[in-house]
């Protein structure tokens, strides 16, 4: 495997298990569930110990806990945007704020240092901590990730020889009113400081906070580990750390019993870290042995390819742990589903391994690159990237520009890239909006994006299982609709519902005129398989990947296909259960951009997390038995051209678009006429809506109202006559046919 670059992240780890004063009870996972982060951020991440610092129980005093948050501030090492990880693991408690401090109920949260109650030492309130987390964020950016697993709501700990206790404790102390007031000198209202008597606070622009319960419920531990962060890391051991965001990683975290972890800040839904800080991105699958034979369960759809190599282990146990590696093995033989691996060094023990983990690719895609020779920072960010693939499906190759499949060009003091993709140059788009600084980081850092982009893109079954003559991927429809709002639904609020016929053209795809509507889609499955769904929309224009609908996920679980056969999954409304969707274009120097909506459809689950990415443009906005007779797998995958417009196409240049029919072009004009209903209808609706608009203001808008009208009225026209032609032509069709089989009445 390829070296990898050591991400940027820099962490602070605090757990406390033994207090100083024999009042606060003591714990016992605290100080594990450091060193369990301290792992998973050492073997996961690859951050060197060097870039953490770490205080465990007689360590984590007041002074230290508050001279390492200072020290976040002016590491030199860390410089703007790097990601920061604060962690802490131990008691928290809610006290009586000090006269002088304005809080909304009176009360402060604190965290409990191990000298709290030593003489004069008291916890560390709220405010501290937001000013000290300020500090961090002005100096170093707000890339600030917070975990905190204690509670605050002075419930107080059950005794030690319980096997549950939980992590707060009731402070009566009284608290001095000039306490941390040299930290909080000059701090006024700023970002984190703000804060509503408590840590949990909606508005946090500073940082993201993870709170293991909320401010009325206990933090607890069990089996001498707090459940909040066993949870955390069972759930980030499934996923992309660069793929997910704060939010989505809060869903898939498992229910804990009376504790409701929270997520809050203003950056929640950014993936975490920001995406700076990947983790290895070795996936697992299942093995089993066949004979002499090994038979890994992961093929073609999950991207494996000839030559990828896995490390064979007895068990996910011995994986975490890291045990001992039984072997590893290379893919020979691949179909969809499956895959068939021999051995290349020896197994060290008899066991029969259970789990495969994915260390190499194999073959990769190349995605070839034209640059200016002059312009050196592009061929060392090239560099750079093949040389840490290992994490990368696919690498990008420099060309000449008659082979290139994108270009990186110079603007000014930026670079630009320049597509030659076919499917977006049709619509008059060859530069990408965005550019990069001339830095051979920030230019890896998109090249990698690029690569990421461009590997998914492509992605599609070249030999899908079919129906017949019909192809899986034939038998799934999309729908787009517009919505309005419905009928009061159970919950109170109106459902929406779609307003309109369906605006995705079999053929044509999505053209839209941007405005302020809410819109949905709807998946229909005519296919005899029940289906897992999993749909993307890939942004041209700054080359994010965004999820508009993954399966619920389980785990080891079975997960019932959300896409039955016969029925239909709305998404953005009904019982799909996600937001409507809505439309911009936030460039005000583009009048159209282009995206593409992919469906991946699979009759067995598949993590595709992994596809789902933030633009890497800085300024863009997981015995014998009797044989179970399985239906057989397949999968497929669905494309959709989406077009946004700031303004309706020219009825002229929709009738120059649109191909003559052939002589026998019944449905090709069948086709022509449907997508010509279907933009004047949309010209309709809109047009009749500033007609609307304009009717309130007869005064300043009376020529304009006019000119609308008579728009409309020809739109109307144009609308029958079409009407009309379609009529003629069904008539002249029904003609031809009776002479034709007069004629050959005749010849008989």
């Amino acid at each position: 495997m390829p070296s990898r670059t050591v991400p940027r992240l820099f962490a602070l780890i605090i757990g406390i298990n033994v207090y100083q004063d024999g009042k606060i009870p003591n714990l016992k996972g605290a100080v594990p569930d450091a060193e369990a982060i301290r792992k998973f951020i050492c073997d996961e991440l690859d951050v060197p110990d060097s870039q953490m610092t770490i205080l465990l129980d007689s360590q984590a005093t007041r002074s230290a806990i508050i001279g390492a948050f200072q020290h976040l501030a002016v590491n030199p090492a860390i410089q703007r945007g790097d990601p920061i990880l604060i962690f802490y693991a131990g008691h928290g408690s809610v006290a009586t704020a000090p006269v002088n401090w304005k809080t909304e109920d009176g009360k402060i949260q604190m965290l409990v240092p191990v000298d709290c109650g030593i003489k004069d030492i008291h916890g560390i309130p709220d405010k501290t901590i937001g000013s000290l987390i300020t500090k961090i964020a002005d100096n170093k950016g707000d890339n600030i990730t917070v975990i905190f697993d204690c509670c605050h709501s002075g419930s107080g700990t059950r005794a030690d020889s319980s096997a549950i206790s939980t992590r707060g404790i009731t402070y009566e102390k009284e608290l001095p009113k000039d306490l941390d007031a040299k930290l909080l000198a000059g701090d006024g209202n700023t970002r984190g400081v703000k804060l509503a008597a408590g840590f949990l606070n909606h508005g946090l622009e500073s940082h993201v906070l993870f709170a293991a319960c909320n401010s009325s419920e206990v933090a607890r531990e069990a089996n001498g580990r707090g459940a909040f962060t066993t949870a955390l890391l069972a759930t980030l051991a499934t996923v992309c750390t660069d793929k997910i965001s704060y939010t989505d990683l809060l869903r898939r975290i498992d229910a804990l019993p009376m504790q409701n972890p929270q997520c809050e800040g203003v950056k929640q839904h950014r993936f975490l870290f920001d995406s700076k800080a990947p983790t290895r991105r070795r996936k697992a699958y299942k093995v089993e042995t066949q004979g002499k034979q090994l038979i890994i369960q992961a093929g073609v759809i999950d991207g494996v390819t000839i030559g990828a190599t896995f490390e064979l282990w007895e068990n996910h146990e011995a994986y975490d742990n890291k045990l001992e590696c039984l072997g590893v093995v290379a893919v020979s033989q691949i179909d969809q589903f499956h895959s068939s691996a021999s051995l290349l060094s020896h197994p060290k023990r008899d066991e029969y391994p259970t789990l495969a983990v994915q260390v190499g690719w194999g073959k990769k895609q190349v995605l070839r690159l034209h640059a200016p020779r002059e312009v050196s920072c592009i061929r060392e960010a090239v560099l750079k990237q093949s040389a840490v693939t290992s994490s990368q499906r696919m690498e990008i190759a420099l060309s000449d520009l008659g082979a290139a499949e994108i270009s990186a060009v110079v603007v000014g003091n930026k670079i630009a890239f320049d597509t030659h993709d076919p499917r977006v140059t049709q619509y008059g788009l060859t530069r990408l909006p965005k550019t990069v600084n001339q830095d051979v980081d920030a230019i890896h850092s998109v090249l990698c994006g690029i690569a990421h982009y461009s590997y998914h893109f492509r992605r599609t079954n070249v030999s899908p299982r079919k129906f017949g003559v019909v192809p899986l991927g034939q038998k799934i429809v999309v729908e787009f609709f517009r919505l309005r709002e419905g009928e009061f639904g159970d919950d109170g609020n109106r459902e929406m519902v779609p307003d309109g016929v369906n605006l995705n053209v079999p053929g044509a795809g999505i053209d839209l005129v941007v405005d302020k509507a809410s819109y949905g889609f709807k998946i229909i499955n005519h296919s005899p398989l029940d289906l897992y769904p999993y749909f993307f929309f890939f942004d041209n224009c700054d080359l994010s990947i965004s999820s508009l609908y993954q399966p619920p996920s389980a785990g080891e679980h079975t997960v019932d296909p959300p896409l039955k056969t016969g029925q239909e999954l709305p998404i953005g409304y009904g019982s799909g259960g996600s937001a409507p969707f809505q439309y911009t274009i936030d460039d005000s120097t583009q009048n159209l951009e282009v995206g593409f909506l992919k469906l991946f459809v699979s009759s067995t689950y598949v993590d595709f997390s992994e596809i789902k990415q933030e633009s890497p443009f800085q300024d863009a906005s997981r015995a014998m038995k009797k044989a179970k007779v399985s239906p057989p797998h397949a999968w497929d995958v669905i494309f959709i051209p989406f077009i946004q417009r700031r303004h309706a196409k020219p009825v002229a240049e929709l009738h120059e678009a649109t191909s003559p029919p052939a002589a026998d072009g019944a449905s090709d004009i069948r086709r022509d006429i449907e997508v010509f209903k279907v933009q004047h209808q949309e010209d309709m609706r809109k047009l009749k809506s500033d007609l609307e608009t304009l009717r309130k203001n007869k005064g300043a808008a009376h020529e304009a109202t006019e000119r609308l009208e008579r728009d409309c009225e020809q739109i109307q026209r144009d609308v029958r006559r079409c009407a009309q032609d379609q009529r003629e032509f069904e008539e002249q069709l029904r003609t031809n046919r009776l002479a034709w089989r007069k004629a050959m009445a005749e010849i008989n």
